[in-house]
């Protein structure tokens, strides 16, 4: 029995009900009343009240009937004058869209009639809106409700009915059962409404074809949402795994809980994966992997600036905190990427001084939901440095595993060069890979791809093919972070590399039992 009919049996008198699902919660109502012998009547501001017919059990496929509209009702305040002489049995009143007239006082006092007339009745008012708007006067009389968002069986029957009705138009579908299941985890967070449309349109683009590239349809449609709520940003992620030089370790572990989202996961007995912090050296594809792994598992990928979040207005910050988690999980599953925490972190020590606590009751709030979190949201988090992180924030429970992403190794540098030469069109074999990688020790990841770069400005300046000697020069030249930065660098290393997982499995081992040891290496 879902809280909606258990309301409605324990006779509350107003339910306020927030979805932008019309169409489908007036259905959810309909099996309400039949099942409970009620009647059902709806009303909108633009009709007037109305009486919807219900169809008997063995009659689910009858169409919807509606009674004598009483177009003199459309007037909220007459409606409730109306409602206040209701005999006690006549059912269940769907006001739809009625929180638009909540704010005149004339209709709350109306209300708390009716809630008080109701008490003793078998009668219920449901409002239904998209918008959460309760003032504070109702509280008492109205209890608040969420339709949920179609779970995975409503959206297998809906895809089951589309499909059923492409195979009439003699279409062929391309679609094994995984990636059927893959296609429902995507349109998970869409209202059934959206569902449609981008199955729709998936169809339309394909020119009839029915395969695996609807899922990539219906999670750039997601992208919708995303510029709705103005606090996350939606990115349509290109990058592939196979774009990311290196990062074996991390890549392994990524590959290994791509299948963790799937219904058969829950039934092993395994959680929803949380998600993981990145710590690592500026440069050395954090933001890379967690665009490469959005792809990869074709899941929407969300960005939050959490400079986005803060806001004047006293209790905006927090409110804009929830919003955006609210956004996540209804898109869920979905990546959370969150570039550099450490930024939006540094001030919540000294938060009560600076900001009246907000920079502090923000940081409450995500942390409490990356612990306590159940959706089906991956969150992605990168820092630079730890010396700004909270200790609460890097602990156990909150990730599934904080990896550190060091400066590459001679066998990813290779693999990193031949990735940006083949990007820019070029052949790795007419280079030398080797002597490249061999001459760029302790450069990051951005900065080889850099110096690739401007050894092709060089070679396009002087109109001739880019050669090894182009890029040798633009390796000699430059001064890696590693360098200039030296210090802060090794006092990374040095924390990390007995502290946390490591990205790489090139030659880093060696690395970590020499810190263990008491060996510093220096780049």
């Amino acid at each position: 029995m879902s809280e909606i009919e258990l309301c409605i049996l324990a006779n509350y008198p107003i339910l306020y009900v927030v979805s932008p699902e019309e169409t489908r919660f007036l259905e959810e109502l309909e099996r309400i009343c039949r099942r409970n012998s009620r009647k059902l009547w709806a009303h909108t501001i633009s009709t007037g009240l109305y009486q919807i017919a219900i169809a008997r059990r063995n009659e689910p496929w009858r169409q919807r009937e509606v009674g004598e509209v009483q177009t003199q009702l459309k007037d909220p305040i007459t409606l409730l004058e109306h409602l206040k002489q209701c005999n006690p049995n006549e059912g269940i009143f769907l006001l739809m869209d009625f929180h638009a007239a909540l704010g005149d006082p004339l209709v709350q006092r109306l209300l708390k009639d009716v809630a008080r007339h109701f008490k003793e009745s078998r009668n219920s008012i449901v409002i239904l809106s998209s918008i959460r708007y309760l003032p504070r006067s109702l509280e008492n009389e109205i209890y608040l409700l969420d339709f949920a968002l179609p779970s995975k069986q409503d959206l297998s029957a809906t895809l089951k009915s589309v499909f059923s009705t492409l195979r009439h138009r003699r279409l062929k579908i391309e679609l094994s059962n995984a990636d059927r299941e893959r296609l429902i985890i995507a349109g998970q967070g869409l209202v059934m409404d959206e569902f449609e449309n981008c199955l729709a349109r998936a169809v339309v683009k394909s020119s009839g074809r029915i395969n695996a590239d609807m899922i990539d349809e219906i999670v750039a449609s997601k992208n919708q949402i995303i510029k709705k709520s103005g606090i996350l940003e939606f990115f349509d992620p290109t990058e592939t795994m196979d774009q990311v030089g290196g990062l074996e370790n991390l890549k392994s572990w990524l590959t290994k809980r791509q299948q963790a989202f799937a219904e058969k996961a829950r039934d092993y007995g395994l959680p929803h994966p949380k998600g993981i912090l990145l710590l690592g050296i500026q440069g050395c594809g954090k933001s890379l992997t967690a665009k490469a792994c959005a792809a990869h598992w074709k899941f929407p990928l969300l960005r939050l600036d959490t400079g986005n979040l803060f806001s004047e207005r006293v209790g905006s910050s927090e409110e804009n905190t929830r919003q955006a988690i609210r956004t996540a999980e209804a898109l869920a599953p979905c990546i959370l990427w969150i570039d550099e925490i450490e930024k939006s972190m540094s001030g919540v020590g000294s938060s009560g001084n600076s900001d009246a606590g907000t920079a502090a009751r923000v940081f409450a709030t995500l942390a409490t939901w990356l612990q306590e979190k159940t959706a089906s949201v991956f969150v992605f988090a990168t820092a630079n440095t730890v010396t700004s992180l909270p200790p609460e924030l890097i602990r156990k429970g909150r990730w599934d595993e904080i990896f550190f992403l060091d400066l590459p190794g001679l066998g990813e540098r290779q693999s990193i060069i031949n990735i940006h030469l083949a990007k820019r069109k070029r052949r790795p074999q007419d280079f030398d890979i080797a002597l490249l990688a061999e001459k760029c020790e302790g450069f990051s990841g951005a900065e080889i791809e850099q110096a690739v770069i401007d050894g092709l400005f060089e070679a396009f300046d002087e109109n001739r093919p880019l050669t090894t000697d182009d890029i040798l020069q633009s390796f000699k030249i430059t001064v890696p972070l590693s360098i200039t930065m030296a210090e802060n660098v090794q006092a990374l290393r040095k924390w990390a590399l007995t502290r946390t997982r490591l990205a790489s499995n090139d030659k880093l081992e060696d690395e970590r039992r020499q810190w263990r040891s008491g060996t510093i290496r220096t780049v």
